[in-house]
């Protein structure tokens, strides 16, 4: 048990934190999450997990995917998420009593205000794959869409 935990019994797991976005829609590849944290339990946080899952239809069930950030971390961006896709998003604290309950969720559909970027990065992969396109030219492709996409802002 850590040194202040001694001095000051921890009361429990932490609180979960608070999410601080409130945009329905995104930018893509620019997503980002930033949090505030909630009471600690007496306990200081050891770290925080961002869990994030597609929305899909009702019928059709999707697993949450986990990325764990370091105490001090408030925010996490360039999130693996896909283009033109709504997301769900919460976030948990730990300490060394275990895991908060998760945040409430925050959806957010991921968008671009270049049509052609969500689909271009799956036809480059797919170049990739097949070895049409090498991948120092699909950098230098990828850096000129952003770019692009930055100076339409």
């Amino acid at each position: 048990m850590c040194a202040f935990c001694r001095v000051y019994p921890p009361t429990g797991s932490p609180a979960p934190p608070i999410i601080e976005n409130q945009e329905q829609e995104m930018s893509y590849p620019n997503l980002s999450i930033s949090w505030s944290s909630g009471d600690t339990g007496g306990c200081p946080v050891t770290m925080y997990t961002v869990y994030y899952k597609s929305i899909q239809r009702r019928e059709e069930e999707n697993t949450w995917n986990r990325i764990n950030a370091s105490s001090s971390t408030r925010e996490l961006s360039a999130l693996p998420l896909d283009c033109d896709t709504e997301y769900e998003l919460r976030v948990s604290a730990w300490n060394e009593l275990g895991e908060s309950n998760p945040s409430e969720s925050w959806k957010v559909k991921s968008i671009t205000g270049i049509h052609i970027n969500c689909f271009s990065h799956s036809i480059f992969a797919e170049m990739i794959s097949k070895r049409l396109l090498p991948v120092a030219k699909f950098i230098g492709l990828n850096q000129n869409i952003s770019n692009v996409k930055k100076a339409s802002l």
